[in-house]
């Protein structure tokens, strides 16, 4: 799992009414989250935000690693994100070095590709 510092509001559902679901805002950090998911250089916006949505699902954060091959604005992104794209936790980084360097000494990563050339 991946660890940093920093905090972000999330929106956990507290109860609901006949039509709709009422939502508290809380913290989350790096390390409280589910898992962390990282994208490195994501060129397709609807699986990115395919993604987000999940991510959002389940109290996780999305690190996104640049460049990516799209506008963070994309329409096809928020279309597949939805309307919950604003409300991802969402961390973006200059390249993996750096996210690599903000992590604890000893993290994890599990690395997951349609490109390798074994099993």
């Amino acid at each position: 799992m991946l660890a940093a510092a920093s905090t972000c509001p999330v929106k956990q559902a507290v109860g609901t009414t006949a039509s709709t679901t009422l939502f508290r805002e809380r913290k989350i950090s790096a390390t409280q989250a589910m898992f962390n998911i990282v994208l490195i250089e994501p060129e397709i916006p609807p699986n990115t935000g395919n993604v987000g949505r999940l991510c959002l699902a389940t109290d996780s954060i999305l690190h996104l690693v640049k460049p990516f091959g799209f506008t963070l604005d994309d329409r096809q992104l928020k279309r597949a994100g939805l309307d919950y794209w604003d409300e991802v936790q969402l961390r973006l980084w200059e390249s993996f070095d750096v996210l690599q360097a903000a992590q604890k000494p000893g993290a994890r990563y599990f690395f997951l590709t349609t490109k390798a050339d074994r099993a």
